[in-house]
């Protein structure tokens, strides 16, 4: 009988669903641990699950990025007959280099591997990555994609006796009933930039395609291979893709756009502008031509921010390659089944959704149109300082009225670029939580 699960990544937003969905499933004959790197995660965790849930979990604060802090936690954890491991954190920045995002995603794999080793006389261990990269025949499109499989490659190799299995998720959105998540990453950037209205257009590749699923459903699949795994049933990979619902970035646009007018309406505000979809390569030519031209009532700012966040999504909305969806009992809902909710639980909880809207000047309107002559193709589609490993019981510090916590993170305030995949909480300095 397996006598704990324990999670790394818990308090990010595949992570703390699943321990909550671990809570309410197993019995407290089985002891539920958390690996978080800080105080300040084990209190987002807290604020996310609540104290009934979070009272049955057992906390060790170890940065798994620190080889002999890993062990220290590992020696002071008591060893048990038998475990199965979640692995979770990783720092899903597209835009950083090998060298910044490897400690977490390579190191702090095999850092996570060896403490589930020697905490338990036996073990199974499940790797959480992206469905956006692949262990074998794969051109990556970054250094996350890299360091992903680089991991996932190690674990196989040097972890045989953990029966390593990969859970492997593409772009997670909020509950399809409900729409909540625990943080507003990943999709939720264009959603800012439809609902700002600031840019006159949007870029991408024509005919790329986006791949979306919920966060229940997602982790409704990781569930399944979790009571696969406490069976001794071993599943090589399972990879949670959209796969047929797929939809095209003009849809997906067009879906936001919608749901954020239904909102509007509410309000008494009329609908969102119509912002055209310009290729790559106009892009590149009204970049240039800003400055030469001199456009006025132009929002730089606005287009800064904008400039981020092409930079990071641009491999995505120019490549779409993805692994086709695997080891499901199931199949994806459709997201435009859910992506109103999606969208109304983002507007209602995100603190710095505008109410009013300051539209892109007509002027720079005209600008582009006159610019991009042609039928419009493409579519756009608090540092932590290390610790000493240590283990604790919860709940931490509750929060008060005064210093209440927060327990969403606005698009605005997370560090650009986001990514797919293994969808994260706000990361620290030296870690994003998937």
């Amino acid at each position: 009988m397996t006598e704990r699960i324990i999670v790394s990544g818990a308090s990010g937003v595949i992570g703390s669903e699943l321990m909550r969905r671990l809570a309410l499933e197993f019995p407290r004959g089985v002891e539920l641990v958390c690996v978080l790197r800080s105080e300040d995660s084990a209190q987002r965790l807290a604020t996310l699950l609540g104290l009934a849930i979070t009272s049955r979990v057992r906390v060790v604060r170890c940065d798994l990025t620190d080889a002999d802090g890993a062990a220290a936690a590992a020696a002071e954890l008591p060893r048990v007959s038998h475990c199965l491991a979640v692995h979770a954190a990783a720092d899903v920045s597209w835009h950083k280099s090998l060298q910044e995002i490897r400690p977490i995603n390579v190191d702090g794999s095999v850092a996570f591997a060896r403490l589930v080793r020697a905490t338990a006389e036996t073990a199974r261990l499940i790797y959480i990555s992206s469905a956006y990269t692949s262990r074998e025949e794969w051109t990556y499109r970054n250094s996350y994609e890299q360091t992903k499989a680089e991991a996932d490659r190690l674990l196989r190799r040097d972890f045989p006796d953990l029966h390593p299995s990969t859970f492997s998720c593409s772009l997670v959105v909020g509950d399809s009933v409900t729409g909540a998540i625990g943080a507003f990453h990943g999709l939720y950037p264009l959603m800012r930039v439809l609902s700002d209205a600031r840019m006159p257009f949007l870029v991408a590749r024509p005919d790329v395609l986006i791949d979306i699923v919920p966060l229940d459903w997602t982790v409704g699949a990781l569930v399944g291979l979790v009571r696969q795994a406490l069976r001794g049933v071993h599943v090589d990979d399972v990879v949670a893709a959209a796969g047929p619902s797929r939809l095209p970035f003009r849809t997906l646009v067009a879906e936001i756009r919608q749901s954020l007018d239904v909102l509007r309406r509410a309000e008494g505000r009329g609908p969102l502008p119509e912002i055209p979809i310009i290729s790559f390569r106009r892009w590149e030519f009204l970049r240039r031509s800003f400055k030469v031209w001199n456009v006025k009532g132009l929002d730089v700012r606005a287009l800064r921010l904008f400039e981020r966040i092409l930079e990071s999504y641009r491999p995505y909305l120019e490549d779409d390659r993805i692994r086709p969806a695997e080891g499901l009992s199931g199949p994806a809902p459709d997201p435009r089944s859910y992506l109103p909710r999606v969208v109304e639980y983002w507007r209602t909880l995100d603190r710095d959704a505008p109410r009013r809207v300051s539209p892109a000047p007509p002027g720079l309107v005209a600008h582009v149109a006159t610019v991009a002559v042609g039928p419009c193709a493409g579519r756009i589609r608090s540092p932590d300082s290390p610790v000493h490993a240590s283990c604790q019981r919860w709940p931490p510090a509750t929060p008060t009225a005064d210093a209440p916590a927060r327990d969403v993170v606005s698009a605005a305030e997370a560090p650009l670029p986001l990514s797919p995949g293994a969808a994260g909480t706000r990361p620290s300095a030296n870690e994003i939580r998937q």
